[in-house]
């Protein structure tokens, strides 16, 4: 019988550590890990001006059809940046969001520009055309190192950033939900 008790212990302490964990990864998103210093193959980049006001860091990368696309080809426009994953569960929690947010501004000055920390681009593809995402992806297959995300030096996601016509940041890291306030206030400039 002490037996039972010991396993149903083990159980319960199990349950609620992986319950704190899926809890945590809900309220704070998907980190990266912190790797070994030593072991650590991080490209350097040069960190460029990250506050409200600067001028937002360009990047290139290909889209989901292989073609090459840019932050300046959307100048003109407000664009929402969207750092996310398809592994990371809340990145994807946020997805009807922005399907909302992807509706209501399709045909105004408004882009949104998926990034993806994706390491399989044939899975994220998939993904892209499976859930219907018909907004603009990219994405270079080297997850963390991601190009665009060492230039924002993005840390965790789901993170979103809004830019204005002229190029300049107005919101940066924020959420999702939070994105159509910042669009309302970076269109209203």
């Amino acid at each position: 019988m002490k037996n039972f008790w010991n396993r149903i212990s083990h159980i319960s302490l199990a349950i609620f550590l992986t319950s704190v964990s899926c809890i945590s990864i809900i309220v704070y998103g998907c980190k990266q890990v912190e790797q070994d210093p030593q072991t650590n193959n991080t490209p350097v980049i040069e960190k460029i001006g990250l506050e409200i006001g600067d001028e937002a860091p360009n990047f290139t990368m290909d889209n989901q059809l292989g073609k090459p696309v840019s932050l300046k080809d959307f100048r003109g426009k407000v664009v929402m940046i969207d750092f996310w994953a398809t592994w990371c569960g809340p990145c994807v929690a946020a997805i009807p969001h922005l399907k909302e947010l992807n509706d209501k501004y399709t045909g105004k000055d408004v882009v949104i520009l998926g990034v993806s920390l994706d390491k399989d681009l044939d899975q994220w593809k998939s993904f892209i055309t499976d859930e219907q995402l018909n907004w603009t992806h990219i994405a270079d297959g080297n997850y963390w190192n991601n190009a665009a995300s060492l230039k924002y030096n993005i840390e965790a996601i789901p993170s979103v950033w809004i830019v204005d016509r002229n190029g300049k940041i107005t919101s940066k890291d924020i959420r999702a939900n939070e994105a159509e306030t910042a669009i309302e206030a970076a269109l209203t400039k």
